[in-house]
């Protein structure tokens, strides 16, 4: 697989292409992921500010599949945000925060060598 010059995002560039040469994903019961979230806030930031600004690239490159696999329906998305508002107001205000704190950070990621987000990179 290589990885056109303007494409960091890797774990989505990579999913989206196996998808687009007619691998289809698989529920797999016992399969065990070792994954981390981030675990500060700027690790959030890094991480995030990637995504944001891979969105458009990826989308050019494979079009309507990064709609179907990426993009949450308004309604579900609203609904979603309704739901967790009701149950936990204070996590959803800080939630809507973080998201437009992403959205408008000044911040941009348009170089292949990208800040690590660290945090998630610890043995488990």
């Amino acid at each position: 697989l290589q990885y056109p010059e303007h494409i960091s995002s890797d774990n989505q560039y990579s999913y989206l292409f196996a998808l687009s040469h007619g691998t289809k994903p698989i529920y797999v019961k016992d399969a065990i992921v070792l994954s981390q979230p981030t675990r500060n806030f700027g690790d959030f930031i890094k991480q995030n500010i990637r995504l944001r600004d891979e969105q458009d690239p990826i989308a050019q490159i494979f079009g309507s599949k990064y709609d179907t696999e990426y993009r949450l329906p308004m309604f579900n998305k609203y609904g979603a945000l309704l739901k967790e508002f009701s149950s936990h107001p204070v996590l959803a205000v800080y939630a809507i925060i973080l998201d437009l704190l992403i959205k408008f950070y000044p911040g941009t990621h348009r170089h292949i060598i990208w800040d690590i987000a660290t945090s998630t990179k610890e043995l488990i």
